[in-house]
């Protein structure tokens, strides 16, 4: 008997703790976030990365040159990533003209960064984020096994704020380059 009102006591207890939670948790909701990455208009915060090539980039001595296009990519092992790449380095000339520099972020690597370089000619700066650290900040994570890091594109002003962007893969890549290349900063 004593055991029996022992565990109907503590059946009513638990009870009791997932109610209060699920009250508190529709008092006080979470407040939804659209995608998880840091919003246009937004001030970036400097981060430093090793190239394929074994030097550091830094976002903010990148922006101190110009606007830079901020790319975070799944890696080689994405096909449809690897063919915007090759998008952005056939127009790599116009970028240049417009004074914006490109930054492309992966989670491979550092050799097998280089090796997607090599084959597909990329000559803008490619780096390296295997602990994801810089990927998870900026929200760009695809949830995968393992994470890696999500298709995504920001424009960021020579102000250190993000000026456009573009959350998930590119459904064509010219369209998407096309799109960055005719973005005016002066509006």
């Amino acid at each position: 008997m004593k055991l029996r009102i022992v565990l109907v006591v503590f059946v009513l207890l638990i009870a009791s703790v997932i109610a209060a939670g699920a009250l508190a948790a529709t008092k006080n909701p979470p407040k939804p976030s659209k995608s998880g990455t840091p919003a246009v208009g937004a001030k970036v915060a400097d981060f430093t990365l090793k190239t394929f090539k074994g030097t550091n980039v830094s976002l903010d001595k990148m922006l101190a040159k110009g606007p830079v296009l901020l790319v975070f990519y799944m890696g080689d092992a994405c096909p449809v990533c690897n063919g915007q790449l090759i998008s952005f380095q056939k127009s790599y000339p116009q970028f240049r003209k417009k004074g914006i520099q490109i930054l492309a972020v992966s989670a491979d690597k550092p050799d097998l960064e280089a090796k997607t370089a090599a084959r597909d000619k990329i000559s803008f700066t490619c780096a390296s984020d295997p602990g994801m650290k810089v990927v998870k900040a900026w929200g760009a994570v695809m949830k995968e096994n393992p994470p890696t890091a999500s298709p995504a594109y920001f424009l960021i002003g020579k102000n250190g704020k993000i000026a456009w962007e573009k959350i998930g893969p590119a459904d064509d890549p010219g369209k998407l380059t096309a799109e960055v290349l005719s973005f005016n900063f002066t509006k």
